[in-house]
């Protein structure tokens, strides 16, 4: 049973599209594992990033529509690839 301490304001879409993450002037690829109206799950490979990094992503891919965001990192969890949780501050 889902607690009130657990219900989201919005719902995640899981999808699995391919994500590109600037964080400066570098850049990386990733894959975006959740989408809500709020932030998005990532995951990326050799990129440690730390809470409160700011940075910038990039949606495409089949079936998806093109989407970016400015946002920062609020969450981090190591399971082999590296899963990010972020949080939106600015749509385009």
């Amino acid at each position: 049973m889902i607690g009130e301490a657990n219900k989201r304001a919005f719902h995640r879409m899981l999808i699995n599209a391919e994500l590109k993450v600037w964080v400066g002037q570098q850049s990386y690829s990733g894959l975006c594992k959740d989408l809500s109206a709020t932030g998005m799950g990532i995951s990326l490979k050799d990129v440690k990033l730390a809470i409160g990094d700011e940075i910038e992503v990039a949606l495409s891919g089949e079936g998806v529509a093109p989407f970016s965001a400015k946002g920062k990192v609020v969450r981090c969890a190591d399971a082999g690839d590296i899963d990010y949780a972020i949080e939106f501050s600015s749509l385009s």
